[in-house]
């Protein structure tokens, strides 16, 4: 039996972030189901939603999804009970953390070998058991774990870029009827009614989903006369500066969990050979 295999995920060396193309939706598979609730602005992972909003984000950002994604809800992993089910997912997220700190401590290290040796040992070895199977589950939570944050940057990234357009167009608008204004002073009233328009400043998530929650504008107050139209065309103008500065500095998170996604993937290569030594051993142990 070979040791399970991870390819890097091709991550590009710069993201475009300002364009968001237009990616299928991956076929639907077996997932377990978890009770945990999912955290503000993350899509919970263990529901069919949260798993696709994920894989979706990643093709997004035009990375190629590792193998073991689409390879770890096997027939084997299907039929075990839900205990052995969940105690994969407790060793994913046991490695998620061991990847996530950017280095694997010889103590972390050690903790998560002798949990998993002790799940495997507990495990029918005598029959038939897909080892590979096993570990590419471990794997394929722990990295769906990691990728939470990947997908929350992302996401504000994405509201960042919808909402300098949203500006953009109301700024044209209130210039255009500014135009319409010209020979009058600044205290006479405007030729038609204008009202002003409030933006979001910061992303909102469904609590129960995890998903964003639409942002568009909302009506605000209606302006009177020219002076007060001045102002408000003033004020969008230094929103969207500020919506600029704030899109930069999400972008660079972006780019940090890039690079943080690619050493998690190089991590996790280590991780699973690891894991199936130690599974292999005690099946021929128990064997013999």
């Amino acid at each position: 039996m070979s040791t399970p295999e991870i390819k890097n995920a091709g991550f590009p060396a710069s993201v475009n972030t300002s364009q968001q193309p237009t990616v299928s939706q991956p076929p639907a598979e077996a997932r377990v189901a978890v009770s945990e609730p999912p955290k503000t602005g993350i899509y919970n992972i263990q529901s069919e939603e949260g798993r696709q909003a994920i894989q979706r984000t990643l093709l997004d950002l035009g990375l190629t999804m590792p193998e073991f994604l689409s390879g770890a809800d096997s027939k084997f992993v299907a039929n075990l009970p839900k205990q052995a089910k969940d105690g994969l997912i407790q060793l994913g997220q046991s490695a998620a953390a061991l990847t996530s700190a950017g280095t694997t401590s010889p103590q972390a290290t050690a903790d998560l070998q002798g949990r998993w040796a002790d799940y495997v040992s507990g495990q029918n070895v005598t029959g038939f058991m897909d080892v590979n199977a096993l570990v590419q589950f471990v794997l394929r939570e722990a990295y769906m774990e990691n990728t939470k944050d990947l997908h929350f940057y992302a996401q504000k990234v994405r509201f960042y870029n919808d909402l300098k357009k949203l500006v953009r167009e109301e700024l044209t608008k209130a210039r255009e009827h500014l135009s319409k204004q010209a020979g009058k002073k600044p205290e006479d009233n405007l030729t038609s009614n204008y009202t002003s328009m409030e933006f979001p400043t910061e992303p909102k998530f469904d609590q129960a989903t995890g998903a964003m929650v639409p942002h568009d504008p909302q009506s605000s107050t209606s302006l009177k006369n020219k002076e007060e139209l001045e102002t408000y065309i003033k004020n969008l103008e230094e929103k969207l500066n500020s919506i600029g500065d704030d899109a930069q500095l999400a972008n660079v998170d972006l780019q940090n969990m890039l690079q943080k996604q690619q050493q998690t993937l190089q991590m996790m290569s280590n991780i699973s050979k690891m894991l199936h030594d130690t599974a292999m051993a005690i099946i021929r142990k128990i064997g013999s």
